[in-house]
Parts: structure tokens; sequence; C-alpha cells
């Protein structure tokens, strides 16, 4: 076969062919893995990630009128100390926190998760009395579902999900 016959294909280091193709594949499959990662975040896509033990210091509480309230040293965000009562949908829950307050987008959210804790809930109980292990709001819709879904963090696993913007969950104020 002539080389002007052959098909196209990368050129080898003749003097290690071996290791110069096992190279190449590496390089491909990790380039492939970087597009799939990537368009998985461009799509929508939420990770966590890694977060240590609220180390002392890290919250600080307050108090505004009657309103307690505690500031993330870390983020620099300022959140009510205590969550909303009651479950709201989607739509109601975007309602429930009044200015100066809002709800969260779902990476604000998952700033509170404490990976290092083994029980529920998984947030820091020092500087969150009585917070609970459901799942909570986020302001961020999913993007992919054309509407029909929003971000959650369920704070009894530390984990985000999408779901229907129609079923119950909680709400956490943040400003």
């Amino acid at each position: 076969m002539r080389p002007e016959d052959e098909p196209m294909r990368t050129r080898f280091s003749p003097l290690f062919p071996r290791a110069a193709r096992s190279a190449a594949r590496t390089g491909l499959a990790l380039a492939g893995l970087a597009a799939l990662l990537l368009g998985w975040q461009l799509l929508g896509g939420h990770h966590r990630a890694a977060r240590a033990d609220a180390p002392p210091g890290r919250y600080t509480a307050g108090t505004d009128a009657t309103t307690p309230w505690v500031k993330d040293g870390r983020t620099g965000l300022v959140w009510k100390k205590t969550e909303e009562s009651g479950s709201f949908t989607w739509a109601t829950a975007k309602t429930q926190c009044a200015s100066p307050w809002r709800l969260p987008t779902v990476g604000e959210l998952l700033s509170l998760v404490d990976e290092t804790r083994t029980a529920v809930p998984t947030i820091d109980l020092t500087a969150f009395p009585g917070a609970s292990g459901g799942n909570f709001w986020s302001s961020s819709p999913d993007a992919s579902s054309g509407g029909a879904k929003a971000w959650n963090v369920d704070f009894g696993t530390g984990a985000d999900f999408n779901a229907d913007v129609g079923t119950s969950g909680g709400v956490r104020c943040v400003r």
C-alpha cells in the first residue's frame, strides 16, 4: 500500500512505538473524560466540593431586631438561624424570604453541608440549633427540565438533587 492510499492516522515514534501508542490512547481517554465532565456541568450538572467540619470561629451569631442570624466567615453569607416553619412548593418557597432575605442558590445551600457529620442533619448544630435533616429548596431551577424541576439539598444525606417543583420542601433564607 502506498503512503498516500493509507487512511489518515497518527504517526508514532519508531523508537518506542508501543509506548507512544499507549500514551496517545491515555491522552485521548483523559481528554474524553474532561469533555464529558465539562458537558455535564454545562447541562446543569452539580457537584459537591469537599468540605471540612466547621472550624471554631467559622460562624458568628447575631440578631437584627428580632431575627437571629448566623454569618459564615468562609463565604461571607448571612443565614437566618432558623429555617422557615412549614413545607412549601418551589413557587411558594421563592416567596417565603422577605427582603432583605432571599432563597439561596444550590451552591450557597451546599456550603452549609458538613460532610464530616455521621448523623442527621448534615449541618453544624452549634451554629444552627434545631436544624432539621429534610429537603430544602434552592432558587436554582434545573435548566434541563423546562421549568418542571428545581434543585434541592437534602440535609439528611448532604446531597443535592433535582425535584419536581410541585413537591414539598423546606426553606432556609440567606442574604
